[in-house]
Order: C-alpha cells, then sequence, then structure tokens
C-alpha cells in the first residue's frame, strides 16, 4: 500500500511548499495530495490555493512524488474547463499525476451556494462525471473516481478504475469487489501518535487498500515511520 498526505492549502507561501514537498521526499512517502475546495472545509472565512494551480506548482518542484487533486468536482469549473485543466497537468509530469473525479456531496452544497454555482442533481452530476471518464481514460495515465455510493463503484468497475472512499468506516469496505483507495484524517485510520499506528495501516492495506491518503497527522516523519514498517 502506497502512504500519501493532504498538503495544508491554506495561507501557505511559496517557500513553506518547497519545503513541504523535500520533507514528504525525504520521508520516502509515495505521493502529495490536493482537496478541490474554495475554502478549507468547514471553514468559509479562509482561504485555500485553487487546487490546479497549487498542483502545478507542486508538480514543478519534485521529480519523483506523485501528484494528485482529491477529488475534482466537475461541477466546479464544468465539464470542459476540467478536462482542459486536467490535461494541461498531465503535460507537466503525466506518470506522475493522478487525478480523482468526484460530483460533490453536502459537504460542497454551501460553497456552491457562496459562489453561485449551480446545484446539478445527483443523476445529472452522475452523467457528467461518466462523460469525463470517457473523454479521460485513455489520455491520463492515473483516473480514479472518489464516493461510496453504488453509482459510483459501478463507474469505477465499468472502467476498471480505482475508487477512493472519504473517511468510510474500514468494516464497510470490500475490496474484493471494488479495488480502492482511502482518504481521510490521521485519526480515522489510527488513533495512536507513534509506532503503535503501524497496525492500524496494516488492516487498511489488508482490506485491500492501493492507498492510504491521510490529513492532520501528528508528523511526516511519523508517516515515513509508518511506511518503513508496513
Amino acid at each position: 500500500m502506497k502512504i500519501g498526505v493532504f498538503i495544508n492549502q491554506s495561507r501557505i507561501l511559496a517557500n513553506d511548499i518547497v519545503d513541504f514537498v523535500q520533507e514528504v521526499e525525504d520521508s520516502n512517502l509515495d505521493g502529495i495530495f490536493i482537496f478541490d475546495h474554495l475554502w478549507p472545509v468547514g471553514q468559509p472565512t479562509k482561504a485555500a490555493h485553487d487546487s490546479v494551480s497549487l498542483a502545478s506548482f507542486v508538480l514543478s518542484n519534485t521529480s519523483q512524488l506523485k501528484v494528485g487533486i482529491l477529488a475534482m468536482r466537475l461541477t466546479l469549473r464544468g465539464l470542459e474547463s476540467s478536462i482542459s485543466s486536467i490535461l494541461s497537468l498531465s503535460s507537466l509530469a503525466e506518470e506522475r499525476l493522478i487525478v480523482t473525479l468526484g460530483i460533490g456531496d453536502k459537504l460542497s452544497d454551501r460553497e456552491n451556494s457562496a459562489f453561485g454555482i449551480e446545484k446539478l442533481s445527483f443523476e445529472q452530476r452522475l452523467i457528467e462525471l461518466e462523460k469525463a471518464v470517457e473523454l479521460l481514460k485513455t489520455r491520463i495515465s492515473e483516473l480514479w473516481v472518489g464516493g461510496s455510493s453504488s453509482a459510483i463503484k459501478d463507474i469505477a468497475l465499468k472502467y476498471n478504475l480505482l475508487v477512493n472512499f472519504w473517511d468510510v468506516p474500514i468494516c464497510q469496505i470490500d475490496g474484493s469487489t471494488t479495488p480502492f483507495t482511502y482518504a481521510a484524517p490521521f485519526v480515522s485510520v489510527s488513533h495512536s501518535k507513534d509506532l503503535n499506528a503501524v497496525e492500524d495501516f496494516r488492516n487498511l492495506a489488508n482490506a485491500g487498500a492501493k492507498w492510504a491518503i491521510v490529513g492532520w497527522p501528528p508528523s511526516i516523519e511519523l508517516l515515513g515511520h509508518i511506511k518503513d514498517n508496513l
């Protein structure tokens, strides 16, 4: 199982990003991931870097890490703009880019309302998602879909894609039927802040996870230790 970490997108300067990338590389982790939100989740008074711009900057500052957007909400930019942004990123470092396509959820509603983004029905969003998959499946090296609904899983299976689950109880995941990656706050994987956390990450790997992508870990160094001891 590969291990990645979410970058802080709020009030972080260019030099801080470069330092963070170096720290992740030095800790032998596999990737840096970026949320696609207009503000930090649950913090509407704070600003967040645009995911595409930040991904571009991170890609230009590492030659070894995977860089992912998780998950790119197609409703945020529209289908054509989303595809164009993804292909532009892919041209920078095709083999290191991971894009997870998503349709948004209740956590996105407040952002959409604040910025005047049209709220499409679940069915309409699924149609847009499948259109995007069709357009991208042979044009970028690593494409995932995000969501825990049966409809999302069906799309993942139809196109042989990994599905990303966000903070779903691990006991509810059946990796034998849906190849998956797992993203969550660190504390959702383990409440241990030392090497005892290794066992919890092993359980996730044994459940079939191809990636574990965590936010707000106690330290990047600890994640590196976990990776080395899986």
